[in-house]
């Protein structure tokens, strides 16, 4: 074990080795098969959706100030407060006795993401600078998310067996894996690096400098992708278009999990070759072909395709965790530093505005039985935005400029 652990990059570094586990904990999704019976019990998918985008509109509005207050206070602070809100949200949905109590720690659990967006990367990076190896920021981020491919299918797995005992006990566990990440972010080390004490008069120019970052030449090819094409993934991956869509294939609770666990194996397997593939290819080329993946994927979920609609739910995944691991990694080479967490907090906003605007919607088209249609709909219009972006942009195809 201790071989297996000495070969993670840069993990006698402290604050390296805690964003490994981190990012474990956050993979350990021990309700991702069964959480949508529990909100089934006391809402229907209308409800969902409208009681989703609160939450998801909540999260939105904090993670933006959330980055900022990381880059002001402390990155450190932000995140042991976040894993305390995120355990105690988690645990009071396990024990929710009522729709309200269901529905607040709901929005407890996503005020806690909100304030670990972002930060926790940066921390991570600058730790790199101050030790002069931030070149193998790339490996570290495919490794945690090998790591996370892993911490996911073992989740999963548990989370169904908890579930077959009682519905709520896949929540119990995670709310108590999280309440232990809040334990130990006390080990964390503030770095040195470029770290700058903002006042909160200069808070606006900061944040506005923050997401200006964003829009600097360097990263202007590849806002369609972090945008757009990452916020369809979010919009089908993180609320209950993704357990709709498995269930409309004719998958139950037990297969769901299965399933669920196949695409974490698959992605601990292949995304560590990311860095590799980026010697191949440049950003852009490798990003244009994640796009049109995501397409064909939401096309085949409209399509009455039965039980092999397990490839389609597998590809997405796959093409959603390497476009957001590949553009995390363009991101943090671009961005300053001291406004790092700032502008990625600006990114993990954006993308889950699709969501937020079409969840009460969605929610309601699935009730009307509606989804096939809605599902079309979705592919053909992200299908052409895609088309014109990528004609505007051929001359970036290959163009090995785009690597350095």
């Amino acid at each position: 074990m201790n071989k297996l652990l000495s070969r993670l990059p840069h993990v006698k570094n402290k604050n390296v080795a805690l964003f490994y586990i981190f990012s474990i904990i956050h993979a350990c999704y021990f309700a991702e098969g069964n959480w949508i019976f529990l909100y089934l019990f006391y809402f229907n998918y209308a409800t969902i959706g409208l009681l989703d985008s609160i939450a998801f509109t909540i999260w939105v509005l904090l993670e933006i100030p959330a980055g900022s207050i990381a880059d002001i206070i402390g990155r450190k602070r932000v995140i042991r407060f976040s894993f305390l809100a995120v355990a105690l949200g988690i645990l009071m949905q396990a024990l929710a006795s009522s729709p309200v109590m269901l529905f607040l720690g709901n929005v407890i659990f996503y005020i806690g993401l909100a304030f670990y967006s972002g930060s926790m990367e940066a921390l991570t990076y600058d730790t790199l600078i101050e030790a002069k190896v931030e070149k193998d920021f790339d490996k570290i981020v495919a490794t945690s998310k090998s790591l996370q491919a892993i911490a996911y299918v073992i989740a999963v797995l548990i989370g169904g067996y908890a579930s077959s005992i009682n519905i709520r006990l896949p929540f119990l566990i995670w709310g108590i894996v999280h309440a232990f990440a809040f334990i130990i972010s006390f080990m964390l080390k503030e770095p040195k690096v470029d770290s700058i004490k903002v006042t909160l008069k200069s808070y606006l120019a900061h944040n506005l400098k923050g997401i200006k970052e964003l829009f600097k030449p360097q990263l202007k090819p590849y806002l369609f992708f972090i945008f757009i094409v990452l916020g369809v993934v979010f919009w089908y991956d993180w609320g209950f278009i993704k357990p709709a869509v498995v269930i409309s294939f004719g998958f139950d609770s037990i297969s769901m999990g299965y399933i669920f666990a196949l695409e974490g194996l698959l992605i601990a397997i292949l995304l560590p070759l990311l860095p590799k593939i980026r010697k191949l290819i440049n950003d852009y080329t490798g990003l244009v072909i994640l796009n049109f993946l995501v397409v064909l994927s939401i096309f085949l979920f409209g399509s009455d395709i039965g039980y092999w609609g397990v490839l389609p739910i597998v590809t997405i995944a796959l093409a959603g965790n390497f476009a957001y691991g590949w553009i995390s990694i363009i991101i943090n080479k671009h961005v300053s530093s001291n406004r790092r967490a700032t502008s990625l907090s600006v990114v993990s906003t954006l993308l889950k505005i699709p969501y937020v605007l079409t969840a009460y919607l969605s929610g309601r088209i699935i009730e009307e039985g509606y989804m096939t249609q809605f599902l079309y709909a979705i592919a053909l219009l992200l299908g052409l935005i895609s088309l014109i972006n990528l004609l505007k942009n051929l001359r970036l195809l290959n163009k090995k400029a785009m690597l350095n």
